[in-house]
């Protein structure tokens, strides 16, 4: 799944778009904005690189839209790093509501691919009573 860049790098991997968030998160923090291509920049190039690294590993876990959801809710408001010890319990939170509404998607999903059952040929009844 591809994601569009809000920094200028195009289409990005679900583990670019959630470290580009959470670097726009930490730059909110520190009042100070973000440049496109920011993850070339000396002071953002080595935590981009780690950052995408650990959250490659939160990637392995939780589906994007939970870690996405969860940079945005109040309780990550102090978040800097995807290794923060109390982000796990946030996305928990999304995940689950995100795990909630799946077995609906996948039903519906289910119901949509059946196969289509061939028509029966109906008989009129002149010739239901012609069969007898």
């Amino acid at each position: 799944m591809k994601f569009q860049s809000t920094k200028g790098a195009g289409q990005i991997t679900a583990a670019q778009y959630c470290t580009e968030q959470l670097c726009i998160h930490v730059s909110m923090q520190k009042n100070k904005e973000l440049t496109d291509h920011f993850w070339k920049l000396p002071q953002w190039k080595k935590f981009y690189a780690t950052q995408i690294q650990f959250v490659n590993q939160l990637l392995q876990l939780y589906d994007v839209k939970a870690i996405i959801q969860a940079l945005r809710d109040k309780g990550a408001r102090t978040v800097r790093s995807f290794k923060a010890p109390w982000l796990p319990e946030i996305i928990d939170k999304y995940q689950r509501e995100i795990d909630m509404h799946q077995p609906e998607e996948t039903i519906k999903h289910a119901i949509d691919t059946l196969p289509k059952q061939p028509h029966k040929k109906t008989i009129s009844l002149p010739e239901r009573l012609n069969e007898l």
